[in-house]
């Protein structure tokens, strides 16, 4: 495991999402995503280290969620009912 491949599943889902196929998108990001979960964040000790930003895949997961959602006319809204005073 080493960070190319975690690269390599990354611009496989930009490739994927760029084609339309969001379900292959999403399936390269949460491989990545696993990828990363065993991988810790690298400290070269002179302020040089290299840390995986997990969050902004979360963040891409849930973008592409939110789109396929929309696609088809699926979305979670809140309403808020607020009555007439007479």
């Amino acid at each position: 495991m080493s960070a190319a491949l975690i690269a390599t599943k990354c611009t496989e889902a930009v490739a994927a999402w760029e084609s339309g196929d969001a379900a292959t998108a999403l399936v390269k990001l949460r491989s990545a995503k696993m990828l990363l979960a065993g991988m810790p964040d690298t400290d070269a000790g002179d302020g040089l280290g290299l840390t995986w930003d997990r969050a902004a895949i979360d963040a891409l997961i849930a973008d592409i969620n939110k789109s396929r959602a929309a696609a088809v006319g699926v979305q979670r809204t809140k309403t808020t009912y607020i009555r007439p005073t007479t």
